[in-house]
């Protein structure tokens, strides 16, 4: 005679267990590594997006008006934006001709003001995780964070009066 073994409530409760403890185990190692991944995708359009406003400024001696790139898995898509500063430096005051009459000394120092043009790429996500990651990895020299809002700063080297 043979006999059937059939599955009770207890041992399907048990396979379910053993199921839910190994995906418990292996579900952190799964979401950073999809995290990593995102990053990574992130920082492959952002140095993209880098490389061609870089080439643009120098080839035009302006920044672009917008930075198209591909979108890569999930990361989000970076912005463009560019911006003008105005600093005031101080001029070295014009000497007079050996042979002039110098005449009353400037009480004032002589100031110029010298345009700065800059270019930046915005990536917005309110993954606060995928922001810290960025400003890590671009440092906090070139790059900052406000509200969900990372920025890489380009900048052309200052112009001497």
């Amino acid at each position: 005679m043979t006999q059937i073994r059939a599955l009770t409530v207890a041992d399907g409760l048990v396979g379910f267990a053993i199921l839910s403890l190994i995906g418990s185990l292996l579900w952190p190692a799964l979401t950073e590594r999809r995290f990593s991944d995102r990053v990574e995708e992130s920082i492959q359009l952002i140095d993209s997006a880098r490389e061609r406003a870089i080439l643009t400024q120098r080839q035009t001696g302006a920044w672009p008006t917008q930075v198209s790139t591909d979108p890569i898995g999930d990361a989000p898509a970076p912005e463009w934006r560019v911006w003008k500063r105005v600093d005031e430096v101080h001029v070295p005051a014009v000497a007079p001709p050996p042979d002039a009459d110098p005449g009353p000394a400037p009480t004032e120092p002589i100031t110029r003001s010298v345009v700065r043009s800059f270019g930046a790429i915005e990536v917005t996500t309110t993954s606060e995780p995928l922001l810290a990651a960025l400003l890590d990895h671009y440092g906090r020299t070139d790059s900052f964070v406000r509200n969900s809002t990372w920025t890489l700063v380009l900048s052309t080297p200052a112009s001497t009066p």
